[in-house]
């Protein structure tokens, strides 16, 4: 045989070890004729074999989505970074929810441009949130990692080849780089994460960290949600056919994002990168405060405590603290209704009461990484308990 078709046979079987141990056992099973038998079948290599290519197939394959409702203003400046990305290996899904606004003139046209790669998907009605869209778009996604683009928001070319690398460790679910918080025209920047995130701690959004989910929620996310903008994160794709997708996220008004990162992250880790690699347009359309005056913000605020307190094993003190921020806003903003009003929004009793429904964590461990039954029985038994978990 070829010395280099063996060197990409040991390449493509993950090394040396590994392929002396499958010898091995064909040798034990099946005589010296077994491993004659292999030797003769792999010594013609497949069509078109090439361990560059298929390396380089392996790397993540990433559905690119960009829900856009009315911002043909900012569309093509949305569009240009994402196809500017260094990293190339990407499939980019359009979603217009019905725009007025001559968004859908642009939209056609990068479709055309390369239909191959570019897919447009036009509602026809309203959905009636973004979060709905969210939800469309990752039905429709075929990658491996999903990236949810805002059609207003922007990016450094080196956007997706920065968070890419953390996917190689299989526990990360979810990673994100520092956000710049851009005034609308985009010239200024407002605030960036480290300092939105500057009441969490001072100091852990100022350099890069992998960190488990159950101490992130613990450090704040229960509190915050420690993601400022979608179109910062690229998260695993939970696939078009899990209850995932249609969620109590996807009917949210407020705090669908918050919602679906803790359904998203729940039992894996989180990596950050704190270069500014991402710019979240803070207009008019995309301000928050004239939610503060509705009841569905101080409801959604009560969902998501009671999503954490049933799914993550934490103090239930953050709800107190939770409580104080939401008077605070009620004051200010529902200056017209006593603060007692608040109750029937969000209430800490029942909040409490929601904690004592969490089923225990359990962990599963192994000893060894080897090819038997009781070795990876723990991984396939820790893969079931898993799915029956997801609601």
């Amino acid at each position: 045989m070829d010395p280099s078709r063996i060197i990409e046979l040991i390449e493509l079987r993950g090394g040396v070890v590994p392929t002396i141990r499958k010898a091995v056992d064909v040798l034990l099973r099946e005589g010296v004729s077994g491993v004659g038998h292999r030797l003769r079948a792999l010594a013609k290599p497949p069509l078109n074999f090439n361990v560059a290519e298929f390396k380089r197939n392996e790397e993540p394959f990433v559905s690119i989505i960009v829900p856009n409702y009315n911002h043909a203003a900012y569309l093509e400046q949305r569009l240009e970074t994402i196809l500017a990305q260094s990293y190339q290996h990407f499939e980019l899904i359009l979603l217009d929810d019905c725009s007025s606004d001559g968004s859908l003139e642009i939209l056609r046209r990068y479709e055309q441009s390369d239909p191959d790669r570019i897919r447009l998907v036009v509602n026809d009605e309203n959905s009636g949130g973004g979060y709905r869209q969210w939800a469309k778009g990752m039905s429709l996604a075929r990658g491996d990692l999903i990236w949810i683009a805002e059609s207003d928001d922007w990016s450094r070319p080196e956007f997706l080849e920065s968070l890419i690398p953390a996917f190689e460790d299989e526990s990360v679910m979810l990673a994100y780089t520092n956000s710049a918080f851009m005034d609308a025209e985009g010239n200024q920047v407002i605030w960036s994460t480290p300092e939105y995130l500057n009441d969490v701690d001072k100091r852990l959004w100022t350099k890069p960290f992998r960190r488990a989910a159950h101490d992130l929620v613990r450090k704040g996310w229960a509190t915050k949600n420690l993601v400022p903008n979608v179109s910062g994160a690229v998260f695993r794709n939970p696939g078009g056919e899990n209850a995932m997708l249609s969620g109590d996220w996807s009917r949210a008004t407020i705090c669908g994002d918050w919602l679906f990162y803790l359904e998203r992250i729940r039992g894996g880790a989180v990596a950050y990168r704190p270069e500014m690699l991402n710019f979240y347009r803070v207009h008019e359309a995309s301000t928050a405060q004239g939610t503060y005056a509705r009841d569905v913000y101080y409801k959604e605020h009560e969902q998501v405590a009671e999503y954490v307190l049933k799914n993550y094993n934490v103090s239930s003190d953050f709800v107190d603290k939770q409580a104080s921020n939401l008077r605070a806003h009620w004051k200010r903003y529902r200056s017209d209704q006593p603060v007692s009003n608040l109750k029937d929004c969000y209430d800490p009793a029942k909040l409490t009461a929601a904690g004592t429904e969490r089923k225990p964590n359990i962990l599963m461990a192994g000893f060894a990484f080897a090819a038997g039954g009781g070795e990876t029985f723990p991984i396939f038994l820790a893969n079931l308990l898993k799915d029956k978990a997801t609601p």
